[in-house]
């Protein structure tokens, strides 16, 4: 019968079976000699070549492609994804372009070429990379508007370098053209997270809840938002779904219990609280915001002041500098009245990050120690960036602290 696809394949399948690469190469070497001008068999050999990590044979092959077909569109996206954009990242780009502008092209085969750099991205938060890589995805957006993965990765560029505006966005397309994806609806999620979006957090949460309903993920975002929002009863409820479904998943058990001591301290069962606070800190005892999280909520309540200034001494020796620990100090030595060590340290803080929380404890202090104009300046400084705060118009107003 001479060479023919048919047998071909079948004496090469053979020869993969018994692990004889050599032989399997020559069966489809026979072929695309037999028809030298058919494509076809070339790529056919070219992806088992890849396939068998012989790329440089395998190049020689897509370039024999080029030489019968210079537009083949598969052959140049094999051949230009074999590049590394580290170096030159405008002519990987280039490069490219022109083929993941191409609708004939399968957008798997594009997608896998660009895979290795959107992990580079990931691991390093490599801007410049990520900017590229967008650029290319632009055109993958117009060469496959129905393609949610095209969404996704897009997301993911933006997600791994820290805009989680565009990332949200870019998820919220991938998942209203395909809502069976989980790690888009994690990643998703996260964003809304990120952005401090509760509302939408909760909302969105909820119905990703519908479709994978064993995930303790969404459990644990679900209860994060859910107390954001102010409902903790809600909020522990869906903590304690996540904690059941996380035990042999730390990372997430580790957040499940510290979300579960914010939401019993905010209903006033301090006792729970300390239990969930506790077996975090049995998890990680030196995590300076969680020993600053448990230690505010301490003071808050007036409860074992000493304890949460141990927490907080800890916390600032872990992350010297941090203005969020040296406020802490500073609220320590305030609810423990020694107002001048307060000013101090609420001062080093404020220096450092001028936010409405640490202003606003500043003024208390200057308040305390009798300098009621630093005290009214602070909180108004306050006010400015949280206008929304009645505590603080009413001290405004008043000229003093509530009695």
């Amino acid at each position: 019968m001479g060479v023919n696809e048919e047998l071909t394949r079948r004496k090469q399948a053979l020869y993969v079976g018994m692990g004889n690469t050599s032989k399997a190469t020559k069966e489809l070497e026979k072929l695309v000699e037999a028809f030298p001008q058919n494509t076809n068999y070339k790529h056919i050999l070219a992806a088992y070549l890849m396939q068998i990590d012989e790329k440089g044979k395998a190049e020689k092959v897509y370039e024999s492609i080029l030489k019968i077909d210079s537009n083949d569109a598969q052959a140049q996206l094999a051949l230009k994804g074999g590049s590394k954009p580290s170096s030159d990242i405008d002519n990987f780009v280039a490069g490219l372009k022109p083929i993941f502008s191409n609708k004939e092209v399968g957008i798997d085969a594009k997608v896998k070429q660009i895979i290795p750099q959107i992990q580079m991205v990931a691991n390093t938060g490599n801007k410049a990379l990520a900017t590229g890589l967008l650029e290319l995805t632009q055109d993958l957006e117009t060469a496959h508007p129905d393609e949610p993965k095209v969404y996704a990765i897009a997301g993911d560029l933006y997600f791994y370098t820290k805009d989680y505006e565009n990332a949200k966005n870019k998820y919220a397309k991938a998942l209203e053209l395909d809502k069976s994806i989980y790690l888009v609806w994690e990643q998703y999620l996260i964003s809304l997270e990120e952005l401090e979006d509760y509302e939408m957090l909760a909302q969105r949460s909820s119905d990703a809840l519908d479709l994978f309903p064993n995930q303790g993920m969404l459990y644990y975002l679900n209860g994060l938002a859910l107390r954001e929002t102010g409902d903790n009863s809600s909020a522990i409820i869906s903590l304690n779904q996540a904690k059941m479904m996380s035990g042999r998943i730390p990372h997430i058990l580790y957040g499940v219990q510290i979300e579960l001591g914010k939401a019993y301290h905010a209903s006033n069962r301090y006792e729970k609280s300390d239990e969930a606070f506790k077996a975090a800190l049995e998890m990680n005892a030196k995590d300076p915001f969680l020993l600053k999280t448990y230690a505010e909520r301490l003071l808050e309540r007036g409860e074992y002041p000493e304890k949460a200034k141990e927490m907080a001494e800890l916390a600032n020796s872990l992350q010297p500098s941090n203005p969020d620990m040296e406020s802490l100090m500073g609220w320590t030595f305030y609810q423990e009245g020694n107002y001048n060590k307060a000013i101090e340290w609420l001062n080093k803080a404020y220096n450092q990050k001028q936010d409405a929380e640490i202003a606003e404890r500043l003024g208390d202090a200057y308040f305390q120690s009798g300098k009621s104009e630093e005290a009214l300046k602070y909180w108004q400084i306050a006010l400015d960036k949280n206008k929304d705060n009645k505590k603080l118009q009413q001290k405004i107003k008043d000229k003093a602290l509530p009695k």
